[in-house]
Order: C-alpha cells, then structure tokens, then sequence
C-alpha cells in the first residue's frame, strides 16, 4: 500500500488523506479451464478522504476488481435446471464511491451520520440463459452487454447515554443494462431493491449483562426460475433478540443468548425449480428463511 504525501495536492496536511494499492493478476497455465486464463491485468484501489473539520469529512474510493466463476458456474450438469459452461471468463468491474459525513455532539450524545453514493460497471457478468432445447433448462454463459448497479446508502449511528447504543441504515439499488439478463429482464435477479437495517445495543455500565435487539427488512428481488421466468421474491423482515452474562467480573467468560426470527415469521430468501419423485411437470421451490431459532453459547476471552 502506498501513502501518498498530502503535500503533493497542495491541501494542509491534516485535512487530505489518501492511498493507493494496486495489485498485477497473473495467468494461469494453459491446461486450466478458461474462467481462469485471464490476462494479466492490474487491480487497483484508490481511496481519499477530506476533513473540513473535526465534525464533517468527505471520502472517494475508486479501483477495479474480478471475479473467477464459482466451480457449479463452470462444470454443473443439473438435470432440475442449469449446464456449467468451462470457456467462461472471469467477472470484471469498476467501482466508484463517494460520500460525505460527520458528527454531531449534543451534550453527552453523539450522533454519526453519512450518506454514500456508489456505481458499478461490472463486464461478462455470469449469467443463465436458455439452452435453446426448448427444455426450459439454461446454461452459464457471459454478458455481452455491461452491466451497471448503483444506488445510494444512509448510515446513521447514535449513543444518547453510555448504557445505549442504535445504528440504523438504508440501502436503496438499481440495476439497468440490455436485455441480454437471464430471462431478458432489465435488472438483476436476486438484488433486493430497499434493504433497512438497524440496531439496538443495551450494556449498562458495571453490569455484567447486557442485551441487543435487531432487525432487518429486505425489498423486492425477484428470481429467474428454469422453465417459469421471472418469480418475485423479498419483502420480509426479521427481527432477533440476545443478551448475554459474563460470569467474573474480568469478563473473560461469557453466555450468549439469542432468539433468532423472534416473531416466527415465515419468508423465502429465494426459488429455483424441482420435479415430482414418480415424474410430471415441474413445479417452482421456496428457500425458507431460518424459523424461530434459540442460540445458546459460551464465549472463553483470553
């Protein structure tokens, strides 16, 4: 990684911060698949960032990254849906993020806050198209066309006393390229349009017990089924419950108790295709999401 001196962009040494890293990928041999012969080609990750003062900053960060497909993407022969492809590329993009935020004391209350836009150019994304059997199966096969994601985030935290503690956060994505997507829709299957998140954290001080409360909320995705298209997904919420107890007063030795899906709700996560045991028409399946489940651990620091 290297620093790049603030005095070289003429700000005040305090105020500008800033690093570049960049990396060079390597061939593979010529016997290995083609998802892995890629050119050799430099990685590089920039990033800044900008005080205005001890309570507002702004920050950038730009590179490129890739990713190798996945060994089901390349070599899966499924009879329920998809054929690997082995003359895959690798995924590639470029990524840019800015943003800008700061803090704000009231009393003994202190609230962070920050608003980020990011963007994404990403080339031969791995996608599923038909096989052209009329089977209604797919096969693995590259983009032509880039595809771009890019979207906005809100991050905010809180601590209104020293025995409480809230973050929250909203995430808002959109995705748009041709229509050459698995099943020719124009956004990307699996990529939930809202997300919210948020955190509530309860540790009075010299107490050896403490609790947190969280909850998450996923907006609309949809899934590209084999044989049935496009299959709406997303919009559900859970939320979880824990507290935890140290037994000394060191705090080495810690029970953790947690209430996963604290409201039983039942939610899928996503669909795929299956078929009858004695044969007959396909039919669309649900990945359900965790029911109510209680965790309990010990935790040993030392």
């Amino acid at each position: 990684m290297i620093q790049t001196a603030p005095d070289m962009v003429g700000l005040p040494r305090a105020a500008f911060r800033h690093f570049t890293y960049a990396a060079l990928s390597v061939p593979a041999p010529d016997n290995m698949p083609a998802a892995v012969k890629v050119s050799p080609d430099i990685l590089a990750s920039h990033a800044g960032t900008y005080d205005f003062g001890p309570s507002l900053f702004a920050r950038a960060t730009g590179g490129t990254s890739f990713r190798y497909p996945d060994a089901y993407e390349l070599f899966a022969i499924d009879p329920t849906c998809c054929v690997g492809n082995p003359n895959l590329k690798p995924e590639s993009s470029d990524n840019i993020n800015g943003s800008i935020g700061g803090r704000i004391h009231r009393g003994t209350t202190a609230v962070d806050l920050e608003v980020i836009g990011f963007y994404r150019k990403i080339s031969n994304l791995i996608v599923d198209v038909d096989d052209g059997t009329g089977s209604g199966n797919t096969i693995t096969a590259n983009s032509d066309d880039a595809v771009k994601v890019h979207g906005v985030s809100l991050q905010g935290s809180a601590s209104p006393t020293p025995a409480f503690a809230a973050t929250m956060g909203y995430t808002y994505t959109t995705s748009e390229q041709g229509n050459t997507l698995a099943g020719g829709y124009s956004s990307l299957p699996g990529l939930p349009s809202n997300r919210v998140n948020a955190s509530f954290d309860v540790h009075p001080a010299g107490k050896r017990y403490g609790g947190s409360l969280t909850f998450f909320y996923v907006g609309d995705i949809f899934d590209n089924v084999s044989g049935f298209g496009k299959v709406a997904s997303g919009n559900y919420s859970v939320v979880d419950l824990a507290g935890r107890y140290f037994l000394d007063a060191q705090r080495r030795h810690r029970i953790n108790v947690r209430l996963e899906n604290l409201f039983g709700d039942d939610y899928a996560t996503g669909h795929g295709r299956g078929f009858p045991d004695a044969g007959g028409a396909p039919y669309v399946t649900s990945t359900l999401g965790v029911p109510r489940t209680l965790h309990v651990s010990y935790t040993l620091a030392y």
